[in-house]
């Protein structure tokens, strides 16, 4: 877990931003360890995500650049959820057309 979030504490650095890295350490390792039975068995910083959200075209003023987080957030829920449809869809045809079969 540490190799995937260093790059993103590195980057956060260098644009003037202090993240304390231990308590984050813990956080992503224990809703890894909690979610890990439901499937999701990788929890890190989206670091390449990250880095285009601190820079200047996200927003002007560092302050606010959160809402390009967040916003970026949303987007990938959003997709998610296309994506969770689209495969359940999938898969009831599939099990419906082989059970006529």
């Amino acid at each position: 877990m540490t190799s995937q979030n260093v790059p993103d504490v590195a980057t956060m650095k260098a644009s003037g931003y202090q993240l304390p890295a231990s308590p984050l350490m813990i956080f992503t390792g224990l809703l890894a360890l909690l979610l890990s039975p439901f499937g999701v068995y990788s929890i890190c910083i989206a670091a390449i995500t990250d880095d285009i959200c601190q820079i200047p075209e996200a927003r002007p003023e560092p302050k606010h650049r959160w809402l390009a987080a967040t916003a970026t957030g949303v987007f990938y829920l959003l997709a998610g959820l296309a994506l969770l449809s689209t495969i359940s869809g999938s898969l009831i045809l599939g099990a419906y057309s082989r059970k006529r079969a």
